[in-house]
């Protein structure tokens, strides 16, 4: 592939030196091939799960919902490259994360943004709740994986306003529609995961380490839109970790949460159309 786009280019590069209004007409086909193999590699990627330029699209222009995604880490507090039972967090988010874009991008009235462009990419918490923010996402989910005594997947929501580096936040109708979105996640992936992944339920942002000290996450401080935190499996559990680590575990925790995810959307289309109803019978 990339020697072909190579000889394609070399055949082109002349028209770089000519105006524009005397491009010979024995470039032009060849320009229109360059421009085709470019639509073929971008389909070849979106097609592989690869996320696409951070914030940007992985669908077409109709959409009638934007979805955040953010493999959570690394981040400048832990890279996420512990191994426990085989496996890191790093690698699991990244996992689920190309999974999950790429089920939700089949429904074509989804755009779906990235935090990153990379596995690999560090990125600080304030700047992924930024990258949701200005695609004004429907909803943000950030995922995760835990450490400790226990085992199963666990639902984390903003109840309360925090503050870290200045800033407070969320604004109380986020902290509304976070704990909406933390109810259809937790019930959706129930479904999915049923006998296979512990359901330790629902829980706010500040009975976790940072948010008991912040009142909040700091993605959730500073998110202007809905957003939930999913801590998929406890990785030192051997359990979870088995189940994780696989293929076929990665893309049924990624159905798992996009039945939640889409559950919540609908919700917000329903509440929408209800709004609308009464506003026109006044």
């Amino acid at each position: 592939m990339s020697r072909a786009l190579g000889f394609l280019i070399q055949k082109v590069r002349p028209w770089r030196h000519e105006a524009a209004s005397t491009v010979p007409g024995r470039y032009i086909p060849w320009l229109a091939l360059v421009a085709a193999a470019g639509s073929v590699c971008v389909a070849w990627l979106h097609h592989a799960g690869l996320p696409p330029e951070r914030g940007q699209a992985t669908v077409g222009p109709a959409w009638d919902y934007v979805v955040c995604i953010d493999p959570g880490h690394p981040t400048a507090t832990s890279s996420g490259r512990a191994v426990y039972n085989g496996v890191s967090e790093l690698d699991v988010n990244w996992g689920v994360a190309l999974k999950l874009g790429a089920l939700l991008s089949k429904d074509k009235r989804i755009r779906v943004v990235w935090t990153r462009e990379s596995r690999d990419q560090p990125m600080e918490n304030s700047e992924r709740a930024k990258v949701a923010n200005e695609a004004h996402a429907d909803l943000s989910v950030h995922l995760h994986c835990d450490v400790g005594p226990s085992r199963g997947f666990t639902v984390y929501f903003p109840d309360r306003q925090g503050t870290v580096a200045g800033k407070t936040g969320p604004a109380e109708e986020v902290l509304r529609a976070s704990r909406e979105a933390a109810h259809a996640l937790r019930n959706g992936m129930a479904r999915i995961l049923r006998g296979v992944v512990k359901d330790r339920g629902i829980r706010t942002d500040c009975v976790t380490r940072v948010g008991h000290l912040n009142g909040s996450l700091t993605t959730s401080i500073f998110s202007e839109v809905p957003t939930v935190t999913v801590e998929m499996v406890f990785l030192s559990d051997r359990h979870d970790a088995r189940f994780i680590k696989t293929r076929q575990g990665q893309e049924r925790m990624a159905r798992a949460i996009v039945n939640g995810v889409t559950a919540y959307l609908r919700s917000t289309s329903q509440t929408a159309r209800r709004l609308a109803d009464a506003a026109s019978d006044l």
